[in-house]
């Protein structure tokens, strides 16, 4: 299985990415619905390449920031949060930062994280299923504070409802690896008993 980080509307060197395998995640941010606004104040939104991903094999994605949850759900291509697929669970979704420079329903929309209630539904999934792998968007506060620390980033993680929650579920329980993207910064370490892997965009692994 392949996975892919944050694509952010690169449909052509996504498309040469999963045309070299015939499975693949792409963990969110791929672009679905993003919309930048004109001089005229026309909106044109990114469309993700539906048809080769099915054309291709079997190509998926999880929900990230940048993508608009209402056409996520439209999709049969994505992969719902909470979603537990043998070994592996599945959860999307972020905040963005700097929201204020972003347009609500065009680049920026309010559900763009799970809320305290569907987080505690998809935590009771997570510790009922206890997966070996983790596929997200972000990640735990702590793991984020790691990255930092990893390229001497000297500033605070933004403590919000998505990495609170991943926090508490990684308390309850460790999966053997941990997946993730939206920090636009690679990273792969080992830490209290988990694999983080943090792709950048466009990063690919394998395994």
């Amino acid at each position: 299985m392949r996975f892919i980080g944050d694509v952010h509307g690169d449909f052509a060197r996504y498309e040469q990415l999963i045309g070299e395998t015939g499975q693949s995640v792409q963990i969110g941010d791929l672009g679905l619905g993003y919309g930048t606004v004109s001089a005229d104040g026309t909106v044109m939104r990114t469309e993700p390449p539906f048809d080769a991903m099915k054309r291709a094999g079997n190509h998926r994605f999880i929900r990230g920031n940048q993508d608009d949850p209402d056409l996520c759900r439209q999709s049969v291509l994505w992969i719902a949060d909470g979603t537990v697929e043998g070994d592996v669970f599945y959860c999307g979704g972020a905040e963005t930062a700097r929201r204020q420079n972003r347009i609500e329903g065009v680049n920026w929309w309010p559900d763009e994280e799970l809320t305290d209630a569907e987080f505690a539904a998809v935590h009771e999934k997570y510790h009922d299923a206890k997966p070996a792998l983790m596929v997200t968007h972000d990640c735990p506060v702590s793991v984020g504070a790691e990255i930092f620390a990893a390229h001497n980033i000297d500033k605070p993680v933004a403590v919000t409802r998505t990495r609170k929650s991943l926090e508490a579920m990684w308390t309850g329980h460790a999966p053997q690896v941990w997946i993730f993207g939206h920090w636009h910064l690679p990273f792969d370490r080992q830490i209290g008993g988990t694999r983080f892997i943090c792709l950048d965009i466009l990063q690919t692994i394998d395994l």
